[in-house]
């Protein structure tokens, strides 16, 4: 992991694009190449967190959190699982680790 990826886990869901989504989870880390304008991952204030700089990747420590059951989780909210850059094996890890925990309704969105 590197430096200035804190653990986020999995969190309630707070904002308003999905109302029926209930959590959120990241595990892949590194610049979306899309760069959408409206996307807040640029914050204007202060900045891009380290977590979405750089390589797309694995963040590790995500990889172990426990998804539970009975949710709908939006799974990598703050990028596109499926864009360009993103490698067939960092696709399938992050899949797996949705497999684990069969219990729950995922959602990607694909930009």
């Amino acid at each position: 992991m590197k430096r200035g990826e804190e653990d986020m886990g999995i969190r309630k869901s707070e904002g308003n694009m999905y109302g029926w989504v209930t959590h959120v989870h990241a595990e892949l880390g590194g610049e979306c190449a899309h760069k959408c304008s409206y996307c807040y991952v640029n914050n204007r204030r202060f900045g891009r967190a380290a977590r979405y700089c750089g390589e797309m990747r694995i963040i590790e420590k995500e990889r172990g959190v426990e998804l539970g059951r009975g949710k709908v989780i939006f799974k990598e909210h703050m990028n596109d699982l499926f864009a360009e850059g993103v490698s067939g094996e960092i696709i399938q890890v992050i899949l797996d680790h949705c497999k684990r925990w069969p219990g729950n309704t995922y959602v990607f969105q694909k930009g």
